[in-house]
């Protein structure tokens, strides 16, 4: 029994049932081995554990951890402090040793992570009685510790002693650890095991078999089994009956005709050898009233004989029928659940195959609506793009400025205008309503009724473009609809730039402009009015022109609420009007070109790996 403390009685129980299990395997095995004079053979099995004898000194729970049998364990015989042989056990943790007697050997067990155990086995007291036979140990069970100290050095020493008993005729085991309580703990496993190992082959092992002991008794047992008789001499047994007998013809042919001529109808042919083994049976017993002599008796047994194995003989025919019977109809049904799955193999693939074909097609015809879409909004942004103001006009009438638009989609709401009339520059920053392509087509009628307005009509008053703006976009917006008014419009701003008087003409829609000197910002408001949308407030609206003086060096910045509105930043919120303006004063000694590409590096950080979710527009000039 394993050494447990009072927590571990179910283990101790699991261990037990483990053990007398692989016990049995092992017997099993051990006695198939034939034996040769003066040899001894031990086998068994090693498996580990995990014991710490210092946690049962503290009375702690859980000391004892049962891990398997163990392969690949070194076993060490050692005569007169030398190696002799090694063996390893095998994948299920068995092992067997073949020793001569006459000697004490020592056995060491080992494997890396687990401590070494080792073990004497004294062969020298063994009477010649025995070891002229040989000598069988089975089923012995060993056992290595994963738990390793300082404190337990010296677990190399011998457990114990394995020797030959003159009282009881059989190996005996002798516990050799005289050392601390630690120490014996350690070692109380492995000596609990020897013991139970040597109680059962005390009860269980048979003598010791040999060939030539094996050939007498099988000689000693035919010669008990022939019958004798005064006038007859018999040295051999009569395996057949002379072919002469008609009961053994009979049976005879019955065998040959089960072997070999079955018919396409077995069952019927069983049916008909029953029948006729049935006829034998009672032929036999008629011939059982009459036996006379030996002879008599020894062919009645050759025949009995053969008659029980041609029933057992159509036994293992009916059994393999039945077997035969069942894989067919496992055959059946096999073959028609592979004819099922085929089927509705074939029908998914039908399916699949219909689904990839119209799915193909959609795919086309998505991938040229697509290209057509495509296509059209590429022609619309070299539309928009036409009627932006070129760089080159730009710089013409504002050298020193920038602008930096970054349309949301391919097309843009945004857009900025420009022209020059009676000696005065007319510059316009634009957030239509929507972006994208609803955005573009807003910013194509917001651009033709500037043109209209200024380049045609002439008006250069700054409120009173935004005036006529709004009233000429409801026109076009709400010319054909009785019952229902667009909301659509434009927020703006727009600067009257007139150098001969140094000053600026500015009046916003909703948008405001910038002033930076001096390296302060001074916010230029609108008017709280868009342009066109809610037409409800009367046709008459009023926006105000303000005059601001130009100063050298100084910048004006006209801009949409889509560059601030942009989300990005450690806590993903937009960029809102404060860093706009911190950005505005960190840029004010760069010239506009640097300008441009400031701004562009200050939103792309913001950003980050987030999508942009508005047209942006920035305009910058600088007197």
């Amino acid at each position: 029994m394993l050494f447990l403390d009072d927590n571990t009685t179910t283990m101790e129980n699991q261990v037990k049932r483990i053990l007398f299990s692989l016990f049995l395997f092992i017997n099993s095995a051990l006695f198939s081995q034939t034996l040769s004079p003066q040899t001894f053979i031990i086998d068994g099995l090693v498996y580990g554990y995990n014991y710490n004898p210092q946690k049962k000194i503290l009375q702690k729970s859980k000391q004892l951890k049962i891990e398997g049998v163990l392969d690949a364990v070194s076993l060490n015989v050692i005569d007169n402090g030398k190696v002799i042989s090694t063996k390893k056990t095998n994948a299920n943790g068995l092992f067997s040793l073949k020793l001569k007697m006459g000697t004490i050997y020592t056995i060491e067990l080992s494997k890396t992570g687990y401590g070494t155990i080792t073990f004497l086995i004294d062969l020298k007291a063994v009477p010649t009685e025995v070891s002229d036979k040989g000598f069988y140990f089975s089923g012995a069970e060993l056992i290595l510790n994963a738990f390793q100290s300082k404190d337990l050095e010296e677990t190399n020493l011998p457990f114990g002693k394995l020797f030959f008993n003159a009282k009881t005729k059989t190996l005996d085991f002798k516990a050799q650890v005289e050392s601390s309580r630690i120490k014996k703990e350690y070692f109380s496993n492995p000596i609990s095991l020897m013991i139970r190992s040597v109680e059962k082959n005390k009860n269980r092992t048979p003598p010791a078999v040999t060939e030539n002991s094996v050939k007498e008794e099988k000689v000693a047992t035919q010669k008990q089994q022939l019958p004798t008789s005064e006038n007859q001499n018999v040295t051999t047994v009569i395996k057949y009956p002379p072919p002469y007998d008609s009961i053994a013809n009979s049976i005879f042919l019955l065998k040959k005709n089960l072997r070999e001529n079955f018919s396409d109808n077995p069952e019927n042919d069983i049916h008909t050898i029953e029948e006729k083994i049935a006829t034998i049976k009672e032929d036999l017993e008629r011939k059982k009233m009459n036996l006379h002599s030996s002879a008599d008796s020894l062919s009645f047994i050759s025949e009995l004989n053969l008659l029980n194995e041609l029933e057992a003989e159509l036994e293992g025919a009916k059994k393999t029928i039945s077997i035969q019977k069942e894989k067919i109809t496992t055959q059946k049904q096999l073959l028609l659940l592979a004819i099922v799955c085929i089927l509705l193999l074939s029908i998914l693939l039908f399916v699949i195959y219909r689904f990839n074909k119209e799915k193909k097609k959609t795919y086309i015809l998505l991938k040229n609506k697509n290209k057509k879409i495509t296509d059209s909004i590429n022609y619309a942004l070299r539309i928009q793009e036409s009627i932006l103001p070129s760089d080159a006009e730009i710089k013409k009438y504002l050298p020193n400025s920038f602008v930096y638009f970054k349309p949301k989609d391919t097309v843009s709401g945004d857009f900025y205008w420009l022209s020059n009339i009676n000696n005065k520059t007319i510059v316009a920053c634009v957030d239509c309503t929507g972006h994208g392509v609803p955005g573009a087509f807003m910013s194509l009628i917001g651009n033709t009724l500037l043109n209209e307005i200024v380049n045609e009509k002439e008006i250069i008053s700054a409120s009173l473009i935004l005036k006529n703006l709004h009233l000429q976009l409801l026109k076009v917006l709400n010319k054909n609809t009785e019952k229902t008014q667009s909301k659509d419009g434009m927020e703006m701003s727009i600067c009257v730039i007139d150098k001969a008087k140094n000053e600026i003409d500015y009046a916003g829609a909703m948008n405001p402009i910038y002033i930076v000197k001096n390296n302060l910002i001074e916010v230029i408001k609108p008017n709280v009015r868009g342009i066109g949308g809610d037409i409800n407030q009367g046709q008459e609206v009023e926006y105000t022109s303000q005059q601001i003086s130009i100063e050298k060096n100084m910048c004006v910045y006209m801009f949409t609420d889509g560059y601030m509105d942009q989300f990005g930043g450690p806590e993903n919120k937009k960029f809102n009007i404060s860093n706009f303006k911190k950005m505005l004063l960190e840029m004010q000694e760069m010239d506009m070109v640097k300008q441009q590409e400031y701004v562009h590096k200050k939103i792309a950080e913001w950003q980050g790996d987030y999508k942009q979710i508005d047209d942006m527009l920035v305009m910058g000039i600088k007197f």
